[in-house]
């Protein structure tokens, strides 16, 4: 009997304890936020040595932190400290892993909290050891593009967001010829608007003639010609439209069943009784690339 009392008495004082001590408990908690982060990893050379062979592995995971804090650091609208040297950590481990560098102006500027200039630039930085790994990444090149060409000077100085902007345009551009996306036509000339406002005509007149190469639609012709007649003039376009017509004359009439872009990346099939034998002086005899077929006006030889 006496056990069964003293144990209810002592339940008693342990909530009375408890109701007394859990205001104050709770009101020092709600005080006590996370306000910095920790960076846990070891330099870039030490990082390679303790991934132990598996860089690709540890990039792995190292980028399903970097999702996983981005969410969380959102959440509680806190900065995400350190983000830059993650994405170093994981492009020294796997320099060619596409994923993160889709994700790299999002994370450090986009959806961070108070974006400084450093977090553009250093999202240029990774972007670029991006397109050293994968040149001719044509979705990589699209969104380089689109974020300094458009959406880099919110956080930079005028000056400097004038030089982001047209580097911006010539990796439209380029994405553009790649096929980037659905509608390369529009990308190429949103990069030829910037190029042109920033006076680079003659940049602007070789995007607009290799934007012909790459659509089919008429309307789309139609309208880059335009374009081209207000910078080069009637006559100059006239023999671009010429040089087209026979480029495709010559496709079709060769290879008919291949794309567009194929027949571009195959080159010319030059006739090998024209071609063969030494060079003369005055160069080759016959066009060996579409390049020489278009100085030649449209002529094998």
């Amino acid at each position: 009997m006496l056990r069964a009392v003293a144990s209810a008495v002592a339940v008693v004082a342990s909530v009375a304890a408890i109701a007394a001590l859990r205001p104050a408990l709770a009101s020092r908690t709600e005080r006590v936020k996370e306000t910095s982060d920790v960076y846990p990893l070891p330099e870039q050379g030490q990082l390679l040595v303790a991934s132990l062979g598996y860089r690709a592995a540890l990039a792995d995971g190292i980028w399903a932190y970097v999702l996983v804090s981005q969410g969380t650091h959102g959440a509680s609208r806190r900065k995400f400290e350190h983000a830059a040297r993650y994405f170093d950590a994981i492009t020294t481990l796997d320099p060619t892993f596409a994923a993160p560098y889709l994700f790299v102006d999002t994370i450090l500027t986009f959806g961070n909290q108070q974006p400084t200039a450093d977090d553009a630039r250093a999202a240029r930085r990774i972007f670029e050891r991006g397109l050293a790994a994968r040149p001719n990444d044509a979705r990589l090149l699209l969104q380089v593009g689109g974020f300094m060409a458009f959406f880099a000077h919110t956080y930079l100085p005028e000056a400097e967001a004038d030089e982001w902007e047209r580097a911006g345009a010539k990796y439209l551009i380029r994405a553009a010829e790649l096929g980037g996306s659905a509608d390369g036509v529009r990308d190429a000339v949103a990069g030829v608007n910037i190029l042109n406002r920033a006076g680079e005509r003659a940049a602007s007149i070789a995007a607009l003639e290799r934007a012909l190469l790459i659509t089919e639609d008429e309307q789309r012709r139609a309208f880059i010609f335009a374009r081209l007649r207000a910078l080069k003039g009637e006559a100059e376009v006239d023999r671009a439209q010429l040089s087209l017509r026979k480029f495709e004359a010559a496709w079709r009439s060769s290879l008919p069943f291949v794309t567009r872009a194929m027949i571009l990346a195959m080159g010319l099939s030059p006739s090998p009784w024209i071609c063969s034998g030494p060079v003369p002086e005055g160069g080759p005899r016959c066009a060996r690339s579409w390049r020489e077929w278009t100085e030649r006006g449209g002529q094998s030889r």
